[in-house]
Protein backbone atom coordinates (compact mmCIF):
# COMPACT_ATOMS: atom_id res chain seq x y z
CA UNK A 1 0.00 0.00 0.00
CA UNK A 2 2.67 1.76 0.84
CA UNK A 3 3.84 2.15 -3.44
CA UNK A 4 0.84 4.02 -4.58
CA UNK A 5 0.92 6.56 -1.62
CA UNK A 6 4.78 7.27 -3.26
CA UNK A 7 3.04 6.96 -6.89
CA UNK A 8 0.34 9.81 -5.74
CA UNK A 9 2.62 11.95 -4.25
CA UNK A 10 4.93 11.81 -6.72
CA UNK A 11 2.06 13.01 -9.45
CA UNK A 12 0.96 15.39 -7.16
CA UNK A 13 4.92 17.11 -6.81
CA UNK A 14 5.57 16.64 -10.53
CA UNK A 15 3.31 20.27 -11.33
CA UNK A 16 1.51 18.47 -14.43
CA UNK A 17 -1.85 19.56 -12.35
CA UNK A 18 -0.96 22.78 -12.53
CA UNK A 19 -1.08 23.23 -16.55
CA UNK A 20 -3.03 25.43 -17.78
CA UNK A 21 -6.11 23.14 -18.77
CA UNK A 22 -7.67 25.85 -21.29
CA UNK A 23 -4.61 26.80 -22.86
CA UNK A 24 -3.68 23.38 -23.56
CA UNK A 25 -7.00 22.50 -25.08
CA UNK A 26 -6.76 25.74 -27.29
CA UNK A 27 -3.10 25.24 -28.23
CA UNK A 28 -4.42 21.60 -29.60
CA UNK A 29 -7.24 22.94 -31.17
CA UNK A 30 -5.05 25.84 -32.82
CA UNK A 31 -2.37 23.73 -33.89
CA UNK A 32 -5.10 21.29 -35.50
CA UNK A 33 -6.47 24.01 -37.51
CA UNK A 34 -3.13 25.45 -38.70
CA UNK A 35 -2.34 21.96 -39.81
CA UNK A 36 -5.26 21.92 -41.76
CA UNK A 37 -5.39 25.53 -43.17
CA UNK A 38 -1.97 24.97 -44.44
CA UNK A 39 -2.15 21.74 -46.35
CA UNK A 40 -5.48 23.30 -47.64
CA UNK A 41 -3.37 26.75 -48.91
CA UNK A 42 -0.76 24.69 -50.80
CA UNK A 43 -3.84 22.02 -51.68
CA UNK A 44 -3.43 22.69 -55.56
CA UNK A 45 0.14 22.02 -55.76
CA UNK A 46 0.75 19.26 -53.95
CA UNK A 47 4.13 19.83 -52.77
CA UNK A 48 4.23 19.03 -48.99
CA UNK A 49 7.27 21.17 -48.31
CA UNK A 50 5.47 25.04 -49.16
CA UNK A 51 3.21 23.45 -46.17
CA UNK A 52 5.65 22.81 -44.15
CA UNK A 53 7.50 26.00 -44.46
CA UNK A 54 4.02 27.89 -44.08
CA UNK A 55 2.60 25.85 -40.66
CA UNK A 56 6.28 26.17 -38.43
CA UNK A 57 6.26 29.91 -38.11
CA UNK A 58 2.64 29.95 -36.89
CA UNK A 59 2.77 26.90 -35.09
CA UNK A 60 6.16 28.48 -33.27
CA UNK A 61 4.08 31.36 -32.52
CA UNK A 62 1.36 29.39 -31.07
CA UNK A 63 3.92 27.44 -28.93
CA UNK A 64 5.14 31.06 -27.42
CA UNK A 65 1.65 32.08 -26.82
CA UNK A 66 0.61 29.01 -24.99
CA UNK A 67 3.72 28.91 -23.35
CA UNK A 68 3.14 31.69 -21.95
CA UNK A 69 -0.12 31.21 -20.55
CA UNK A 70 1.10 28.11 -18.73
CA UNK A 71 2.11 25.15 -21.07
CA UNK A 72 5.72 23.90 -20.76
CA UNK A 73 7.20 24.40 -23.48
CA UNK A 74 8.23 21.00 -23.54
CA UNK A 75 4.68 20.18 -24.46
CA UNK A 76 4.05 23.29 -26.51
CA UNK A 77 7.31 21.79 -29.16
CA UNK A 78 5.10 18.31 -28.50
CA UNK A 79 2.07 20.05 -30.13
CA UNK A 80 4.48 21.51 -32.72
CA UNK A 81 5.05 17.85 -33.83
CA UNK A 82 1.20 16.73 -33.54
CA UNK A 83 0.17 19.26 -35.82
CA UNK A 84 2.47 18.43 -38.26
CA UNK A 85 1.40 14.95 -38.44
CA UNK A 86 -2.14 16.65 -38.79
CA UNK A 87 -0.79 18.44 -41.67
CA UNK A 88 0.48 15.29 -43.14
CA UNK A 89 -2.93 13.74 -43.31
CA UNK A 90 -4.42 16.53 -44.48
CA UNK A 91 -1.94 17.09 -47.19
CA UNK A 92 -2.60 13.40 -48.07
CA UNK A 93 -6.26 13.75 -47.93
CA UNK A 94 -6.23 16.75 -50.08
CA UNK A 95 -3.65 15.26 -52.77
CA UNK A 96 -6.25 12.45 -53.22
CA UNK A 97 -9.37 14.68 -53.13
Amino acid sequence: MEDSTALENSILDSGILEINTWALVAGMVFMIIAGIISAFVFSNTHDIKKSIILYLPISAVIAIVITIFGVPAIISFAMIGFGLVVLIYASNHFFYK
